[in-house]
């Protein structure tokens, strides 16, 4: 009985052999069993060496003819590699790239210069309110420092006429009891 690792693999090999124009009036099941042997001997070899033509002849138990015409593509789709290829990137590529980059600098120096001007205009509305606080604390001072000299000579002439009415009234009483 044939084994293969991977059913997946399996089928999606397996139909691209099937899908070959000279494979097209193969019977399928045939077709298949040729296939999943060439695939199990590929696997029980650990994938480093490709089948021999007789050992998949045998172990599918088919002619020489059939093996050789299903290995032919089989070993075509094994050694067919899907390496990418390394290319330089093209000009008008580079081109778009630049141009892009350069679209999205400048987006974000946009949105970075109207943050910093809503910041700059929120601290002048600040620096503004602070000012103002400054000059109407420094007149309050001010009109307190006047009130508070009004008082303290308003306090003195008060104590000197107090003074003086004392000293009459001693003056009075005084002379009056002299």
């Amino acid at each position: 009985m044939l084994r293969h690792g991977n059913s997946t693999e399996y089928a999606a090999e397996s139909s691209k052999i099937g899908q070959c124009g000279s494979f097209n009036g193969t019977n399928g099941a045939l077709l298949l069993q040729r296939t999943a042997a060439a695939n199990q001997l590929y696997e029980q070899n650990g994938r480093r060496d490709l089948p021999t033509l007789d050992s998949v002849r045998k172990l599918s138990r088919t002619n020489m003819a059939d093996a050789s015409a299903v290995m032919k593509e089989w070993r075509r789709l094994q050694t067919a590699s899907a390496q990418t290829a390394v290319v330089a990137v093209p000009d008008r590529v580079q081109h778009a790239a630049s141009v892009a980059v350069a679209a999205l600098w400048a987006e974000a120096q946009e949105l970075a210069n109207e943050s910093l001007n809503v910041a700059q205009a929120a601290w002048e509305t600040e620096r503004t309110e602070a000012e103002k606080q400054r000059v109407e604390l420094s007149g309050a001072f001010d009109a307190q420092g006047a009130e508070l000299e009004s008082l303290r000579a308003k306090v003195t002439e008060l104590q000197d006429a107090a003074i003086a009415k004392r000293r009459r009234q001693r003056g009075y009483t005084l002379t009056n009891q002299t």
